[in-house]
């Protein structure tokens, strides 16, 4: 996979606050969108849009950083070019780095 470009996915409910564990990162928090028991937050991760489901207590404000968590496991990598799903099999062979 040395020198393939990838395009990563992740679902809303596998970025949590940090505290849980794995890669903590910094979302630029956009929006907060309040749905009963869960809040989805908008915003930016990494110069990317992004969603996270968050329990509904944990009420960001619009403006304010956010530390999320990302854990290896919960990533969906895909081959860029041909939009084809990579295995973890195969994932676990690359070295991969969250920046």
């Amino acid at each position: 996979m040395a020198g393939r470009k990838l395009t990563v996915g992740l679902r809303p409910e596998h970025l949590p606050a940090a505290g849980d564990g794995g890669q903590a990162l910094s979302l630029r928090v956009d929006s907060v969108e309040m749905l009963g028991a869960d809040n989805y937050v908008y915003g930016l991760l990494a110069g990317q849009n992004v969603v996270a489901r968050l329990a509904h207590g944990h009420r960001p404000e619009p403006g304010s950083r956010l530390e999320v968590t990302v854990r290896a496991e919960a990533l969906h990598l895909f081959d860029a070019e041909t939009q084809r799903r990579i295995e973890h099999a195969a994932a676990e062979q690359a070295s991969l780095a969250v920046s």
